[in-house]
């Protein structure tokens, strides 16, 4: 570094060297290229300004140039985001203070490209021998209905299917009204089915459709709008359907693996009773259930971790990749309103608060104590993700840490 406190610029030998300091770059906009002098060559000195970096041209170079500037601009960016460490710094207080060790999660907040806060609170269970990591394993609950989401919308994409798709065209002998019931009306909880867990612990493919289609309906298709976990079990029997194999072979090689995640798992492919790996539960569910079945599958049941869930979100709500950007656009535009402020895309809920701002997510809450949401702002790129296995305070199915936690993280950013 020269006297002046500025990164100097050599030219002149066989192979680049770049050094910087990040404290002094983000303080002073300046970084170094340092290229040896081969055989004992002398070096010459320039000093170089951040802002002159685009027209640097070295012969040969111009890929790894490429790459500096990238990664310069994004750590300047960084430094300019207008989230202090302060507040980044309160938010942890509050976040520790609320959990007090009572139960284990982990939180992430990213603003675009600026990663804000990745943090793990408490360990997996009572003795406290593990601590809560990035690859802790949680149950994430509702929120395989937008994985789910996904499978389907890539079965659209591909000509197999139309979200206009009748029941009728999957299976047979379908009672009336539940005939006219259309795929988009699945996506959207618009079917008429009631929640009434009728395919738990139900393994058979056939048994767990017909306790669905002979359930009665809560309204006619698209009259109202009421949540179903059999609408989403539905939709994964048609991905069975089409795909001709099982829902969790198609959705691992189609979704989660070119998304990279392989840390997500499904209903009973693990063992989630192993404290060393896996948040523990408030209760264990019986043998039975525990096993794959219709109750869990398509709807809920997908394990995952802080890592991949963090790939699932940014994959799909910041780069939009594995689906075209008009199939994205129709997911988060093609809506049904539930009430004012409040819609439901197709597999992701679309919330707009009383200032405008559009807020993307989806939650998922077991009630054995496991509970996961992700909640994204478009217009800010400012993603909220949590993982608890908190259960419900007081037996209040809305007091879960998913919920809690994620408030007051946007309450703790918005605070003037």
């Amino acid at each position: 570094m020269t006297k002046s406190g500025r990164l100097p610029l050599s030219k002149g030998g066989a192979e680049l060297w770049v050094l910087f300091k990040l404290p002094s770059l983000v303080k002073e906009g300046w970084f170094r290229f340092t290229e040896p002098g081969s055989l004992g060559n002398k070096t010459k000195e320039k000093s170089l300004p951040l802002y002159l970096l685009n027209i640097i041209i070295i012969k040969k170079r111009m890929k790894i140039l490429k790459f500096l500037m990238a990664l310069m601009l994004c750590s300047y960016g960084m430094a300019q985001s207008n989230i202090s460490n302060e507040r980044i710094r309160s938010t942890k207080d509050v976040l520790r203070s609320t959990i007090a060790n009572r139960y284990g999660a982990v939180v992430t907040i990213e603003l675009g490209s600026d990663k804000i806060l990745k943090e793990r609170f408490g360990h997996t269970d009572a003795s406290k021998r593990s601590k809560i990591t990035a690859h802790t394993f949680f149950h994430v609950g509702s929120i395989t209905k937008s994985v789910t989401a996904l499978a389907i919308m890539q079965l659209v994409e591909e000509g197999r299917i139309r979200l206009d798709d009748h029941l009728g065209k999957f299976f047979k002998d379908i009672p009336s009204p539940k005939s006219s019931i259309t795929i988009k009306d699945l996506l959207q909880h618009t079917s008429g089915l009631r929640q009434t867990y009728v395919t738990d612990d139900i393994q058979d493919f056939d048994t767990a459709k017909n306790a669905m289609l002979n359930d009665s309906l809560f309204y006619q298709p698209r009259q109202s709008w009421s949540y179903s976990n059999s609408n989403y079990s539905l939709l994964a029997m048609i991905v069975e359907k089409v795909a001709n194999c099982s829902y969790e072979y198609y959705v691992r090689n189609n979704v989660l693996l070119p998304l990279n995640m392989r840390e997500t798992y499904f209903w009973g492919e693990i063992d989630d009773t192993n404290a060393s790996y896996f948040a523990q539960k408030t209760y264990e569910p019986s043998a039975l259930s525990k096993q794959r079945n219709w109750g869990y599958t398509g709807c809920g049941g997908m394990i995952s971790t802080q890592a991949d869930l963090k790939r699932f979100a940014h994959e799909v709500l910041y780069k939009k990749k594995l689906l075209k950007k008009e199939t994205y656009d129709q997911i988060f535009s093609d809506t049904f309103k539930i009430r004012d402020g409040l819609s439901m895309g197709l597999g992701w809920f679309v919330s707009t608060d009383e200032k405008g701002a559009v807020e993307y997510w989806s939650r998922g809450s077991n009630d054995f104590g496991h509970n996961a949401v992700i909640r994204y702002f478009p217009k800010k790129e400012l993603l909220v993700m949590v993982l608890t296995n908190s259960g419900e305070a007081d037996g209040n199915p809305r007091a879960t840490g998913n919920r809690i936690l994620s408030d007051l993280i946007l309450e703790q950013l918005d605070r003037e």
